[in-house]
């Protein structure tokens, strides 16, 4: 078990280190470099082109003592995270039952989305459509032969309708409309009633976070925050944990 393991977090560790170029060139609107994802990474700061030792993930950032060699700026804190987001990930997949190769797929399809999501919006303040698409696919195929499709739909609507509501009244103030489509996705994966629970933790956490700032001095009250890192940690909660959180009210 510990080979698989390994084997999942070297390939999580790689998708992580991939997902970091995606949003660093498609946030940062280089057009160059956005449409040829495969091309040579440069340093942000100095344009300083990495060679192939820089570039290995984690170990790259360890060597490098977290800064650019060129000009010594340090490296974006979220990049070596993505990279362990990715690695956690994997390691958590092969460590799941036995299932196919579609659902294998379907489940490093919503790892994938889950990572880009939550780091891209943390940094940038971007929810990608492609993302969203991405965890959607995966969340259906994950769910054939499970329970009703139309019925996950129909829960999903029901999750991005409440968030379009908030939308609707605070005015696109409080919640942004990648939310909504974040909503659709988690409500195609989890399904009722966990998306329920993975809403309400986000609630709970994302207050908890905004209060800690207010009070560090690092935010002011009507500071908003991007609440898409907080309903991703609520659904991964609600996904391995959401009958424990139940049996609380129950």
């Amino acid at each position: 078990m510990i080979i698989f393991k390994i084997l999942g977090a070297t390939f999580g560790v790689a998708l992580g280190s991939f997902l970091g170029v995606v949003i660093d060139r498609q946030a940062t609107g280089n057009k160059q470099q956005a449409t040829n994802i495969g091309g040579r990474s440069r340093c942000s700061s100095c344009g300083h082109q990495l060679s192939w030792w820089e570039n290995i993930p984690l170990v790259s950032f360890i060597l490098l003592r977290g800064k650019c060699r060129s000009c010594y700026s340090p490296i974006p804190y979220w990049l070596p995270l993505i990279e362990i987001a990715g690695a956690a990930a994997g390691a958590a997949i092969v460590t799941m039952r036995p299932m196919s190769l579609m659902n294998l797929m379907s489940l490093i399809a919503i790892a994938a989305a889950l990572i880009w999501i939550f780091f891209s919006d943390l940094v940038y303040g971007l929810i990608p459509d492609w993302a969203v698409i991405l965890g959607g696919v995966g969340a259906i195929i994950w769910q054939i032969g499970q329970i009703s499709l139309i019925w996950q739909i129909l829960i999903a609507l029901a999750a991005a309708a409440f968030f379009w509501l908030l939308v609707l009244v605070t005015r696109g103030r409080g919640m942004g409309t990648g939310d909504i489509t974040l909503a659709f996705f988690l409500g195609l994966w989890l399904g009722w009633p966990k998306i329920a629970v993975a809403v309400w933790l986000a609630f709970l956490i994302g207050a908890i976070v905004g209060l800690g700032l207010i009070l560090l001095g690092r935010k002011k009250f009507g500071q908003t925050l991007p609440f898409g890192p907080f309903l991703i940690t609520g659904a991964i909660v609600a996904y391995f944990y959401g009958g424990k959180v139940l049996s609380w009210f129950l």
